[in-house]
């Protein structure tokens, strides 16, 4: 029987088994590819499962974890960092938080320095006003709302004065309302908490001071006009 025909090729007997379409086996002690639809455990031989992630508690200092190379690692370098802060801050370490305001009377003739005041001159006379401290009534737009209707009942007033010397008192006024609204703008928006906690509100307390000074500055300049 000759192995190959006429053209060359090889002869095959007529009934062709599978093991000559089939991929040969791969050799003893190799890791076979993971097919599609076969489950190979030799592919997962060398993958270790993490654990299932759970909360320190006052024995995790004596706790090995039980994940991979990498989770304890990570958990030395975090006691290192520990021991590290305890040596430096103690062991009760309290975060830093800031002072608000002080709510304090203002009265400009009691000033050390009479220079540090607002005056005419600078423009600015109003910072001077001899009225009380008070806080921004929250940050909710109570604020804004009541220097806005100071400020339309300080137009109706004095409508009839000289209008080009009304807008000049009234402009620091309108400066330190338009302040006011963006720091309840950005309240509404949603800051960070650290910002809405300190920085939000001292900016408010800030801004409605010096309106509350600016409308009694203006309505007292403008209250001696003729009609």
């Amino acid at each position: 029987m000759d192995l190959y025909g006429p053209d060359g090729r090889l002869q095959l007997p007529a009934t062709t088994s599978d093991r000559w379409t089939t991929a040969p086996a791969p050799p003893p002690g190799a890791v076979a590819r993971k097919t599609e639809g076969t489950d190979d455990a030799a592919a997962r031989l060398l993958q270790r499962p993490n654990p299932v992630q759970s909360r320190e508690t006052r024995f995790a200092k004596d706790w090995v974890s039980d994940g991979d190379i990498a989770d304890v690692a990570a958990q030395k370098i975090a006691r290192a960092q520990r021991k590290i802060a305890e040596f430096l801050f103690g062991a009760d370490i309290k975060h830093a938080t800031a002072r608000p305001s002080p709510e304090v009377r203002f009265n400009p003739a009691r000033h050390e320095r009479g220079a540090d005041l607002g005056s005419e001159a600078t423009g600015d006379a109003y910072k001077a006003a001899p009225i009380s401290y008070v806080p921004a009534p929250g940050l909710e737009g109570e604020a804004s709302r009541r220097i806005r209707e100071q400020v339309a009942a300080l137009e109706a007033s004095y409508g009839h004065c000289d209008r080009a010397r009304l807008k000049r008192l009234m402009q620091p006024l309108l400066l330190h309302l338009d302040e006011l609204q963006r720091v309840e703008a950005a309240h509404a928006r949603g800051a960070d908490p650290v910002r809405a906690e300190h920085m939000l509100p001292n900016a408010a307390n800030s801004a409605y001071d010096l309106a509350r000074r600016a409308l009694w500055h203006a309505d007292r300049q403008m209250a001696g006009c003729a009609g």
